[in-house]
């Protein structure tokens, strides 16, 4: 047992008895009398009577009962004891910023890192480190093209992230082979460690980092799941149940299908359907416990991601999700990161089966610096979701890059547009509604297989009319901000091939990631010798036009022909869609609301201040120490205190409060 501290307010917190829990339990939990006393006051130790030192214990669950009520009136000789509370709730919101977690903090990285020279790269899967033990505790590195002065990053280089296999002393065994640049000028590079435990500048920051998974429910293109390639490699896919629930998966299961777009270079908003998102990026702050026995569960109350002001937090303005060494298409300039923040209107999936309530399931859009929508924030979930294809396979470390390519405007075109001698006017890529394309690119770098990305995850859709026509597809005059023209180092990637991806299929039907058809364009590139790396310029504000004798006399696509052989099914190597910490931070406000059950304790003039305490004399300044709340049977269900005796004197109003 413990006493209370002294605050002199006439809120009392209540505690829920044994009794109550009883109550509760059985669905019976109905306050009908109060009782106030002054049990714990003793008026007769003259050093103390008049004013409000004496200690109150703290309210228990057991025998709980006010041993001295007061009577209800002096003129009844066996007065009643009891009242009728008022009953009133609300909701208390409380709030607590959290810092960045994640292996930065800023532009400043916290987790261990070390610098090696460039020529540690020779194509091969082992990577010589000064001290292999600063990656014991990660599962996952950060290879950066660059030095970073005071662990801050400052260049905007490129960067790889690899899993770590094995180490064995200062020896890293990685999932995939590095590029090679054993033969070129010896540069400095670092190595970082993706996850760490820092200890926290502020005793708000997160320890820990989010989770990454990404969800692959169809392979990328190029993969052909008939031979060695299963999705069931791709450990993310134990979320797979996710994009349905969030609505990313079919269109009948909502009611709505407008809350997911793609924007590409030039602005245009391209809706974009749930069958159409063949891969999501799930951020979510978790960890595996038991539901029976993690203590954390046994908390009453439940977090959210904070999205109004509250106590003068402006909540939408602190939430950031940091990626520190994303080279983003939409940046301005050339600045390497990208930052992303949450819109201000809360939206809602809403379920198409019957017998299901409205705005349920609230998000908010998750916004880049440009307000582009680039995924959602399920706040009452407390996850965070990228659905821009782009972004995703950025973030996807097997992707083998971490830039994001420019998605081109596509359209069809008049069949003649292109002059194709070899063209057969009777017979379009797009012969009417009942044909559909989809388009989609690959950079190569012939020099380094290692070093070449993922093709551009976003496969743009054109539904055929009744004109025949062929395709086209047009990127902008400002695409393309983080190629290079130059060979290694460079700070960003470079290429020396630019191929077209198509497949038409049924309009309605979705593509077959086995029969993609790769078509190299690299010829038709204004100004470009082939062979040469391309110049971007070369490439920005051209349109590319794809006729039926482009697509009949193409070859199919392979992704292994271009980024190296994948692991075969069954296996345990390193997949698309492997579980990693996230490679950047997030901060936000986790707040908390707390159901507040109040009930009013009138205690007029004239009323309930005839005392029982045998301590008390005539003319002693009367106390009050406790207030009890019963049930109809008198069944004390809330006993609350006092932290200091509080006067009685004329017409009071006293609040017992209880925290649901």
């Amino acid at each position: 047992m413990s006493f209370l501290q002294e605050n002199y307010s006439e809120n009392l917190a209540g505690r829920i008895t044994n009794k109550g829990r009883k109550k509760i339990a059985q669905g019976n939990f109905i306050i009908s009398y109060f009782q106030v006393g002054d049990s714990e006051f003793d008026y007769a130790f003259s050093e103390f009577n008049g004013n409000d030192g004496q200690k109150v214990l703290m309210p228990f669950d057991k025998d709980s009962q006010v041993k001295y009520p007061y009577k209800v009136s002096s003129s009844l000789l066996t007065g009643t004891t009891y009242g009728i509370p008022i009953e009133s709730s609300e909701m208390l919101t409380i709030c607590n910023r959290m810092g960045a977690a994640g292996y930065v903090s800023g532009t400043t990285v916290v987790c261990g890192n070390v610098e090696i020279q460039s020529t540690e790269l020779n194509a091969s899967s082992t990577l010589n480190v000064p001290d292999g033990s600063v990656f014991s505790n990660t599962e996952y590195i950060t290879i950066v093209l660059a030095e970073l002065s005071n662990n801050v990053i400052e260049s905007n280089a490129t960067s790889f992230v690899y899993k770590i296999v094995t180490i064995n002393a200062n020896v890293l065994t990685l999932d995939r082979a590095t590029p090679d640049f054993s033969g070129l000028n010896p540069f400095t590079i670092t190595v970082i460690c993706n996850y760490c435990d820092p200890s926290p500048n502020d005793a708000e920051d997160q320890q820990d980092p989010w989770t990454l998974n990404t969800v692959w429910s169809s392979h990328p293109a190029g993969l052909d799941p008939t031979v060695d390639e299963k999705l069931s490699g791709y450990t993310s896919n134990l979320y797979v149940s996710a994009k349905e629930y969030f609505g990313y998966n079919t269109s009948s299961g909502q009611t709505s299908n407008t809350g997911t777009t793609i924007t590409n270079s030039f602005g245009d908003i391209i809706p974009m359907l749930p069958e159409e998102q063949h891969s999501l990026s799930i951020l979510h702050y978790s960890r595996p416990y038991s539901a029976l026995s993690d203590f954390d569960l046994i908390f009453k109350y439940d977090d959210y991601i904070a999205h109004t002001i509250v106590d003068e937090i402006d909540t939408v303005a602190y939430f950031e999700v940091y990626i520190p060494f994303l080279q983003y298409e939409r940046n301005t300039g050339s600045t390497i990161g990208a930052r992303f923040f949450m819109d201000s209107t809360d939206y809602y999936i809403n379920s198409a089966a019957s017998d299901t309530k409205v705005n349920q399931m609230k998000f908010r859009y998750l916004l880049d610096e440009q307000n582009v929508k680039v995924g959602k924030i399920f706040i009452n979930h407390k996850i965070i979701i990228f659905d821009d294809q782009e972004i995703i396979a950025a973030l996807d470390y097997k992707s083998n890059r971490r830039h994001t390519l420019p998605i081109p405007r596509s359209s069809s075109v008049p069949i003649d547009t292109k002059c194709d001698v070899n063209g057969d006017p009777n017979n379009p890529l797009l012969g009417g509604t009942g044909d559909t394309v989809f388009v989609s690119y690959i950079l190569e770098y012939t020099g380094d297989t290692a070093s070449n990305g993922l093709h551009c995850n976003h496969y743009s859709k054109i539904i055929g009319s009744s004109t025949p026509s062929d395709v086209s597809i047009k990127f902008n005059t400002t695409d393309f901000k983080f190629m290079g023209t130059t060979e290694w180092p460079t700070t960003g990637y470079i290429a020396n091939k630019f191929e077209i991806l198509v497949q038409q299929v049924t309009t309605g039907q979705q593509p077959d990631p086995r029969l993609w058809r790769i078509i190299d364009f690299t010829s038709e590139i204004p100004n470009h010798n082939v062979g040469d790396i391309i110049d971007p310029d070369n490439l920005r504000g051209t349109r590319f036009i794809i006729t039926n004798s482009d697509y009949t006399g193409s070859t199919l696509y392979n992704l292994e022909n271009y980024m190296g052989a994948f692991p075969d099914e069954p296996s345990t190597a390193p997949e698309f869609g492997d579980e990693q910490p996230f490679t950047g931070s997030v901060k936000l406000v986790r707040a908390t609301d707390l159901e507040v059950m109040r009930y009013l304790v009138n205690l007029p003039s004239g009323y309930f201040e005839t005392t029982q305490n045998p301590s008390y004399t005539l003319g002693d300044t009367k106390r009050i120490t406790e207030v009890a709340l019963m049930d109809s049977n008198k069944d004390v269900l809330v006993i609350a205190k006092a932290s200091s005796p509080i006067e009685r004197v004329g017409t009071q109003v006293l609040a017992v409060q209880i925290d649901i």
